[in-house]
């Protein structure tokens, strides 16, 4: 699981001019923070996934990967994950992985 100090308070993040990376299944905003670490948020609608058990689980599962990856160690970003629909095999390293590649490129 990644520390508490390196997710995004989704709550409050508004976003002023966010770089944009769309794919089939979610899309990712990268905005610059000022700070020594990135952070990360998802965002997993109830529309996508109605069971909050699966939204749980696609979060813990993006979040162990950013920190397998050690993408949280790459300073001064700020990166919201939106899914926008359901699939299969997302919440599995390998369903995340091209995301993962083009955030480290993007970085």
């Amino acid at each position: 699981m990644l520390p508490k100090r390196y997710k995004l308070p989704l709550g409050s993040y508004q976003p002023k001019t966010p770089k944009v990376l769309r794919y089939p299944h979610c899309m990712v905003k990268i905005t610059e923070n000022g700070l020594s670490y990135s952070r990360f948020g998802v965002v997993v609608g109830t529309r996508v996934y109605p069971r909050a058990v699966d939204r749980n689980h696609i979060k813990r599962s993006i979040f162990s990967s950013i920190r397998l990856e050690n993408l949280h160690l790459i300073p001064g970003f700020d990166i919201a994950i939106i899914i926008l629909r359901a699939v299969d095999n997302l919440g599995s390293k390998d369903g995340f992985s091209q995301v993962l590649r083009d955030l480290k490129k993007s970085l």
